[in-house]
């Protein structure tokens, strides 16, 4: 079975036309996203064990270090996904009937763990990272998905918009280490 991966330049491709979106209201992650988390770097208001370790490994996937930028996490962007959860978006209606934001992220975010262990008969933190994007481009595509909880609407409805803002757009990108993307392409 071929699998596709998602590369960085994709990312950022997908992510300057996401910044337009944002900027005209549309799929508009939290505006929790406002202030930086107080603390001590890296530590996590809302996610725990397992799933903080499951949105590393998915930043990690989707913005991959190399040598013109540090990893997705270095950048910030796991904190940016616990920010969101942790404030008052966390607790808004999800797209998912029944559930909030925070409660569609943890039953996806099993889900998709489920669906590394189903599809490579280990969890997706201990993919290496060609698996972790091939796993992700399947569930975007649509050819991965779980009863548990839709993972195609999960990475784009509610990954990919925190993860485009975090890394692009003001107010909040100054407090995720200084400006990394627009160093890249400014």
């Amino acid at each position: 079975m071929k699998h596709s991966s998602i590369n960085r330049r994709e990312f950022v491709v997908a992510a300057a036309v996401g910044v337009t979106s944002l900027a005209r209201g549309y799929a508009a992650p939290p505006e929790a996203l406002s202030q930086p988390t107080s603390g001590t770097p890296g530590r996590y208001q809302v996610l725990r064990g397992a799933e903080a370790e499951l949105t590393e490994a998915i930043v990690n996937a989707l913005c991959p270090e190399d040598a013109t930028t540090p990893s997705g996490v270095a950048c910030g962007l796991s904190r940016a996904i616990d920010q969101a959860l942790g404030g008052p978006w966390g607790s808004s209606p999800a797209v998912v009937p029944g559930l909030n934001q925070r409660q569609l992220y943890s039953t996806a975010s099993a889900a998709a763990n489920q669906a590394a262990i189903d599809e490579f008969g280990k969890g997706l933190t201990q993919l290496d990272p060609g698996g972790t994007s091939a796993l992700i481009a399947r569930m975007l595509s649509g050819q991965l998905d779980s009863e548990a909880a839709p993972l195609q609407v999960w990475l784009r409805k509610q990954i990919l918009p925190i993860l485009k803002r975090a890394s692009f757009a003001e107010p909040i990108y100054s407090s995720y280490s200084n400006r990394v993307y627009w160093k890249i392409f400014g």
